[in-house]
């Protein structure tokens, strides 16, 4: 059994993301909450849960975004600095077990 988090999977998920700069004209689909929950195999509303929960402590932020699967801008999420910070602790004890 994994003993990795599902907030920490939502951070290692939006890590692929990492890269992109959070922009209102253009951001992937899978960094909204229905992209989150289709990627992570778990339902939207617990995605918002967990979302909710980092945005409090820091580690995510978010933006109203055009995406391309969509006629009209959705809200998207991406990895503030605090959480891309945590991103090689969880790859490390992912690596242990």
């Amino acid at each position: 059994m994994s003993s990795i988090t599902i907030q920490e999977h939502v951070i290692l998920h939006l890590s692929k993301y990492s890269n992109r700069i959070p922009n209102m004209y253009d951001m992937p689909y899978s960094t909204t909450q229905d992209g989150i929950a289709a990627a992570l195999g778990i339902s939207r509303a617990h995605v918002s849960l967990e979302l909710k929960k980092l945005k409090g402590k820091g580690r995510v932020g978010s933006i109203i975004a055009h995406t391309p699967r969509s006629s009209r801008k959705r809200r998207t999420y991406f990895l503030e600095p605090c959480g891309r910070s945590a991103v090689p602790e969880i790859n490390e004890r992912i690596m242990q077990e």
